[in-house]
């Protein structure tokens, strides 16, 4: 689940960088295409890892509280199950 979430997340950053270089009346292919001439493939992925540092402890979070909500309305706790 969280693996999707970064993917989503990156791919998301990809676009949001080729809209706003497309403010120019440049197609989004073209500024694709320079973006990878000019500083390579890494460059559609700048600012992915600050991201995963984010969200990955948010998913965590979100994963175990939902657990925890899920034994809690089923009438179980956490020490019932260890």
């Amino acid at each position: 689940m969280g693996c999707a979430l970064e993917c989503g997340l990156c791919c998301k950053l990809l676009l949001i960088v080729i809209s706003i270089l497309h403010t120019q009346a440049v197609s989004a292919s073209t500024i694709f295409i320079n973006i990878v001439q000019q500083e390579g493939v890494g460059a559609l992925f700048k600012g992915c890892i600050p991201r995963m540092v984010w969200t990955a402890p948010q998913g965590a979070m979100n994963f175990a509280g939902y657990e925890l909500a899920k034994r809690a309305l089923n009438g179980r706790t956490m020490m019932n199950d260890a």
